[in-house]
């Protein structure tokens, strides 16, 4: 972070406007994945996998990925079921983006995104059940990581609150998937958030 953004920091800090600084705070790369992510939701929206579904064709299923379509780890991660699920992931993704590009480097957010997202892949892979899986949560809980280990190092940088912030996040998450394990791929979020955590410390 240049002297500029740590003087802009500090003054949004103790105007305790640390949101709407945030704001102004260019985030090029969080929004270039953004785009991505919604082209392809486009793509599967128009239907040009013609007879086979874009989640049969590019998700993760099992038994395609283990018979060698090992691609399949990372095309799942851009795959939504939903327009509601799409909204929620990309909503996180701008918020967790802009966080990342603001406090880390710009960089780390593609990076840790897709890392993390195809180590949650991985894990769901090795791990129960054996289902198809799709989305882009992943990368979303490796941000999670990241930024934990961020609140920790460099806690002087945020509000006194923010660690505590993401460990409830991550908390919530965790409640949620277990209450909804039908549904939630909890072995895709924890290898996401591992990877992010492990990057954290590395990076």
């Amino acid at each position: 972070i240049n002297h500029a953004s740590f003087e802009s920091l500090a003054e949004a800090l103790t105007a305790r406007e640390f949101p709407v600084w945030l704001k102004t705070r260019k985030t090029t790369h969080t929004r270039a994945l953004v785009a991505s992510i919604a082209a392809v939701a486009i793509v599967q929206i128009l239907g040009i996998f013609q007879q086979r579904s874009s989640i049969d064709a590019a998700g993760l299923v099992k038994d395609e990925v283990l018979a060698g379509q090992y691609w399949r780890l990372f095309t799942c991660t851009l795959l939504h079921g939903s327009p509601l699920h799409l909204w929620m992931n990309l909503t996180a993704l701008m918020s967790l983006g802009r966080l990342t590009e603001v406090f880390t480097t710009r960089a780390f957010v593609p990076i840790v995104f897709l890392l993390s997202a195809v180590s949650g892949s991985v894990f769901s892979l090795i791990l129960p059940p054996h289902a198809t899986s799709i989305g882009a949560s992943g990368g979303l809980m490796g941000l999670f990581g990241i930024l934990a280990v961020a609140g920790v190092r460099r806690r002087e940088l945020f509000p006194s609150d923010f660690f505590k912030s993401i460990i409830w996040n991550i908390v919530l998450i965790a409640g949620v998937g277990l209450a909804a394990y039908l549904f939630i791929d909890n072995a895709a979020h924890f290898g996401g958030l591992l990877c992010g955590l492990v990057l954290g410390i590395l990076l």
